[in-house]
Formats: structure tokens, C-alpha cells, sequence
């Protein structure tokens, strides 16, 4: 009878252990929070006649420069960039135009549409920018120039009408 006590003892006692031999699991609660400072980069930009975020281009078809060439009248965007603790430069993405995709394309879409025209992007000597692959290295001062203007497109038929784009800065670490 000890013998049996023993053996049922023993096999209550490893369906237990078999029982209580289960995963349990961890909760983890995480709270931060989200707000608008960073302390990274900052890129400062201003446009004409000192406001910031906008330029206003115009040109006369017969007196622009084609896409490739060298500004002849362009639009100075000054910028400064602060808050960056390593090596940078800056690179002008937007979307770029159907011709040889080098220069921001014109996306206004009302009845009043230029076609055959974009907007050049180019170095602070006037020479051509290619939009999403040029890179402008930045001096000791943390500040430059680029330049805009209107460009006939490559192998296009010039309209007149409006332009409309948007030009993204990002910040490039090297």
C-alpha cells in the first residue's frame, strides 16, 4: 500500500510540475512623448525680398535660358543652417520635369498652366543645379546661396501661364 501511495505521490507530484510548467508573460508599459523641438539641424531659408519660405519668379519666354545653360536673371534664395554637430550639405529635392528631369517641374494644374517651362536650380555662380542629385557644401559659416529662375524645358513648345513648384532642402550628413 506504501508502495502505491508512493507511485500515485509521485505522479500527482510530475503532473503538477507539468501543469505549472507554462509560459507567463511580461507586460511593458512605454510612455514618452512628441513635441516639435528638435535639436538637430536647422535649415533657415529666405526668398525675395526676405521672406521666408517664398519665392515669386517671372520671366518673358524669348528671354529665358534653356534648360542646362547658365542663369541670365535669377532669384537669390539666401540660407543658414544651425544646431549641426557634424560635416553636412544641403540637397534640393522636388519633382522633377519631363524633359531631362534636371530642373523642378511646374505643377500647376488650373486652365492657366505655362508648359514647356521649369524651374532652374542654380549654384551661387549661376551655374546648373540638378534637382534630387546636386549637393551644396557648406562654407565655415553655415550660410549661402542658391539661385531660381524660369528655364525653357529641352525640346519642348513654350506656353505661357503659371508656374507652381515645391522645393525641399534636406539636410545630407557626410
Amino acid at each position: 500500500m506504501k508502495k502505491i501511495l508512493l507511485a500515485m505521490t509521485v505522479a500527482s507530484l510530475c503532473m503538477a510540475n507539468s501543469v505549472q510548467a507554462q509560459d507567463n508573460s511580461a507586460t511593458l508599459d512605454i510612455n514618452g512623448t512628441v513635441n516639435g523641438i528638435s535639436s538637430g539641424c536647422i535649415v533657415n531659408i529666405t526668398g525675395l525680398y526676405g521672406h521666408t519660405g517664398v519665392v515669386k519668379l517671372e520671366g518673358v519666354i524669348e528671354s529665358l535660358p534653356t534648360q542646362g545653360q547658365k542663369a541670365t536673371h535669377p532669384t537669390e534664395v539666401t540660407y543658414s543652417v544651425g544646431g549641426c554637430s557634424s560635416p553636412i550639405a544641403l540637397q534640393l529635392r522636388g519633382t522633377a520635369d519631363d524633359a531631362d528631369g534636371t530642373t523642378l517641374a511646374n505643377v500647376h494644374t488650373d486652365d492657366t498652366v505655362a508648359s514647356g517651362v521649369g524651374i532652374g536650380l542654380f549654384d551661387s555662380n549661376n551655374a546648373p543645379l540638378s534637382i534630387n542629385s546636386s549637393l551644396m557644401t557648406l562654407d565655415e559659416s553655415n550660410s549661402g546661396s542658391f539661385n531660381l529662375q524660369l528655364v525653357k524645358l529641352r525640346n519642348q513648345t513654350q506656353v505661357v501661364g503659371s508656374v507652381a513648384a515645391s522645393l525641399t532642402i534636406d539636410i545630407v550628413r557626410l
